[in-house]
């Protein structure tokens, strides 16, 4: 996949930069409830099927490590900077294995899958840290070209024409 997007053309004619974000882990318990309250109502929440655990995620983590690594592209580990999570010190991320019955990095989930507003703040901090890392020069924000017109700037009855400008052909 990160050669794929190395593939790609950007429309002055560079290359993009990737960066492997790997995914945060599940608080199985919330997943569980939540689960039960959307889908199985009748269901005991001891019977209830879990379709993420923190097992797999950490099983995905591991392997977009693998793959930027392989790739030689930056990876934010999203899942051990949340299972570190010290809600007094946003930074913190050391990659090591924590007892995961600390509840401190439940706060950053809001269903026990998907990021509450804390988490998606919490995420946001991790990916600038690994941006700013770039070469200035590669991620410049004045430099950045818009890809798509301004939404006021797209005609509502010839929208498709608009678009058809916009979108490199190397993304079809």
């Amino acid at each position: 996949m990160v050669q794929k997007f190395r593939n790609y053309t950007n429309r002055d004619g560079g290359s993009p930069q990737v960066v492997v974000i790997t995914p945060p882990p599940v608080h199985e318990r919330a997943w569980r409830e939540r689960t039960q309250r959307v889908h199985l109502p009748d269901t005991p929440l001891d019977q209830v099927p879990l379709n993420r655990t923190l097992a797999h995620a950490k099983l995905y983590a591991e392997a977009a490590k693998r793959a930027a690594d392989a790739c030689n592209v930056p990876c934010v580990d999203i899942y051990h900077a949340m299972l570190n999570y010290d809600e007094t010190d946003n930074n913190n991320n050391n990659n090591s294995d924590v007892d995961t019955a600390g509840e401190k990095w439940h706060a950053l989930l809001s269903d026990g899958l998907h990021l509450s507003a804390a988490g998606g703040q919490f995420v946001f901090k991790q990916v600038r840290a690994a941006l700013d890392a770039f070469p200035r020069n590669l991620l410049a924000v004045e430099a950045f070209k818009t890809q798509f017109p301004h939404h006021l700037e797209i005609d509502a009855e010839n929208w498709k024409k608009n678009l058809d400008k916009s979108i490199p052909l190397s993304w079809l």
